[in-house]
């Protein structure tokens, strides 16, 4: 369940009122991950509009909001023990293959997805799938 916090600032230049968009990522804090220095930027909000427009995508469908958000459903997934997630170029985002593993994001949920294999391998073996 990726977890985001929005805020929307108003400010007023030259007599027009301007609405701009933020959003701050906390899923890492809700797995309970320690974030590695290198990731500091965890810590600061991003701008998502352009004018009245959401802005989900930056750099050529690479970066931004679906990416972030894309890179937390991940997260989530290998936090419940699946190594299962939606296909990435499916909704957008071209620089990630469809199938394989996200060995960064693997390493700290290696022992839940290992625990749910064996959980899932010992419930089919007695059902009588090998």
């Amino acid at each position: 369940m990726p977890v985001y916090l929005f805020a929307v600032v108003q400010s007023i230049d030259d007599g027009q009122e301007e609405l701009d968009c933020y959003y701050k990522r906390f899923t890492p804090i809700l797995t309970g991950d320690t974030i590695p220095e290198r990731y500091a930027y965890y810590a600061d909000f991003y701008k998502v509009n352009e004018g009245d427009s959401f802005i989900a995508f930056r750099h050529l469908g690479a970066f931004g909001f679906a990416r972030d958000l894309f890179i937390d459903h991940v997260r989530w997934c290998y936090y419940k023990g699946s190594i299962t997630y939606l296909d990435p170029r499916a909704i957008g985002l071209s620089q990630f293959g469809a199938d394989g593993l996200f060995i960064d994001l693997f390493e700290s949920y290696k022992e839940r997805v290992c625990s749910v294999y064996d959980k899932t391998r010992q419930y089919l073996e007695r059902l009588g799938y090998r």
